[in-house]
C-alpha cells in the first residue's frame, strides 16, 4: 500500500540537509572540475551558466554529477536517506534504484518532454522522488498533474490517440502546474503522474535529482532488478559506516574500496550480441570516472567457453593486474557455474571483477554471492 494518497498522487516529504548535505558536496565537486578545466568557479549551483564555456556542453558536466552520484561519499549519504525513506514508508521489502538521475536546466533550456514514468518502463509499485538541490519558481520549476484522476484521464486521451509530440506536450502541460519545493523538501510521486519541464526562463540554473524506489521485486516493470539496492545492502552500508566512523573518530568514511590508480584491463567478450566497441567504451567511461588505470584492452577467443583469457587476468601470473573490467554480467550469458566458478577464481587471487553496466565491484565472497543474485 503506498504513502502517498491514491487521489493526489503525490506527496511532499522533509529531509534534514545537514545530515544529508548533498548540496555542498556537489558543489564541492562541480568546482573542483571546473577549475581544472576552465580555471572558474561558481559561488553557487544556481550560477552554473554564468560559466560561459559550459553552456556548450552541459551534458559534461551532467555525467560529472553522475559521476559523484556513485562516488563512495554521496552513496553514503544517499543510501542513509533511502535507509531513512523506507523505514518510514515502506517495509523490508523494498528496493531503491542504486544511481539516482542528474538533471541540470540552464536558462532558455529545456530538459525532457512531458509524461509519466510509466511510459518507461516502471511499474504501478514504482514511486519518484524528486529532489531540488537550488531554489526553484515557476519559470524553472518541474510541472505535474494537479491530482491523479486528471492525469489517469489525461493519459487515457493520450494513449488512445496518434498526436505528435508538440501536441502531447502541450496538452499535458495544460492539465499541470509548478512544483515548488525548498532544498530539504522531495516530491514523491507515482508512476501514473504526468509531469515534465518548460523552457527555464529565469536567470537562474536549475539543479535537481530523481531517484525510485519501489515497494518490492514483485513488479519491476520493464527494469532489471540489478538497477536497485535491496533492504539487506541498505543495512550494511549503515553498519560499513558506523564502523568506520568509530574506527576513524568521525573523521572522512574509510576509502578501503577506492578504486584509485588500480591497474586494471578492461575485457570484452561475446556477451548476447553486443559488440566489443560498445562494451569497451562503457568500461572506459566508468574506469575514467573511478579513476581507473586501464593498462590493456582484452577480448575473448570466442571458441573457447571457458572464458580462457578472462581466467588468466584473474588469476596469478599477471600480478601486476589488480582485477578486470568487463561490460555486464551477461559476459557469462546466464551460465551460474562459470560465473561461480570464475568470481571465486578471481577472490582466490586476490583481484577484483568490475561490472560496469550494473556497477557491481566483485572483490569478496560477499560480493560474489551478490553477484550470482543477478545470474
Amino acid at each position: 500500500m503506498s504513502f502517498i494518497d491514491e487521489k493526489l498522487g503525490k506527496k511532499v516529504i522533509d529531509f534534514d540537509t545537514k545530515k544529508y548535505n548533498f548540496y555542498d558536496l556537489i558543489l564541492h565537486d562541480f568546482n573542483d572540475y571546473l577549475s581544472q578545466e576552465y580555471g572558474e568557479k561558481i559561488d553557487k549551483l544556481s550560477n552554473l551558466h554564468k560559466i560561459n564555456i559550459i553552456t556548450k556542453d552541459f551534458e559534461s558536466l551532467r555525467q560529472r554529477m553522475f559521476s559523484v552520484f556513485r562516488g563512495e561519499e554521496f552513496q553514503k549519504i544517499y543510501l542513509s536517506l533511502g535507509k531513512e525513506i523506507i523505514d518510514k514508508y515502506y517495509d523490508k521489502k523494498a528496493l531503491i534504484q542504486k544511481t539516482p538521475t542528474a538533471r541540470i536546466q540552464p536558462p532558455k533550456y529545456m530538459t525532457t518532454s512531458f509524461h509519466c514514468d510509466a511510459w518507461y518502463g516502471h511499474s504501478s509499485i514504482t514511486t519518484s522522488f524528486w529532489m531540488p538541490l537550488t531554489k526553484v519558481n515557476q519559470n524553472n520549476t518541474l510541472h505535474m498533474s494537479k491530482d491523479r484522476k486528471i492525469s489517469l484521464d489525461t493519459l487515457d486521451e493520450l494513449v488512445n490517440s496518434d498526436y505528435d509530440l508538440e501536441k502531447i506536450n502541450d496538452i499535458s502541460q495544460s492539465i499541470c502546474e509548478p512544483i515548488i519545493l525548498e532544498y530539504g523538501q522531495i516530491m514523491c510521486f507515482k508512476s501514473d503522474m504526468l509531469h515534465g519541464a518548460k523552457v527555464n526562463t529565469s536567470n537562474d540554473t536549475r539543479v535537481t535529482f530523481d531517484f525510485r524506489i519501489l515497494q518490492s521485486k514483485d513488479d519491476l516493470g520493464f527494469k532489471s532488478i540489478s538497477n536497485y539496492f535491496d533492504y539487506n545492502a541498505l543495512q550494511n552500508s549503515e553498519l560499513q559506516n558506523n564502523k568506520n566512523t568509530s574506527r576513524s573518530g568521525n573523521k572522512e568514511l574509510s576509502r578501503n574500496n577506492n578504486l584509485s590508480n588500480n591497474r586494471f584491463v578492461s575485457y570484452s567478450n561475446s556477451c548476447n550480441g553486443v559488440n566489443a566497441k560498445s562494451q569497451l567504451t562503457l568500461c572506459a567511461g566508468i574506469a575514467n570516472d573511478k579513476k581507473i588505470n586501464i593498462t590493456r584492452n582484452e577480448s575473448e577467443i570466442y571458441v573457447f567457453s571457458h572464458l580462457p583469457v578472462l581466467r588468466h587476468y584473474l588469476g596469478p601470473i599477471e600480478n601486476q593486474i589488480d582485477g578486470v573490467i568487463a561490460f555486464s554480467l551477461d559476459i557469462f550469458e546466464k551460465d551460474f557455474n562459470l560465473a561461480e566458478n570464475i568470481l571465486k577464481f578471481a577472490v582466490k587471487n586476490d583481484k577484483k571483477v568490475l561490472f560496469a553496466a550494473e556497477d557491481i565491484l566483485v572483490s569478496n565472497s560477499i560480493d560474489i554471492k551478490k553477484a550470482l543474485e543477478l545470474i
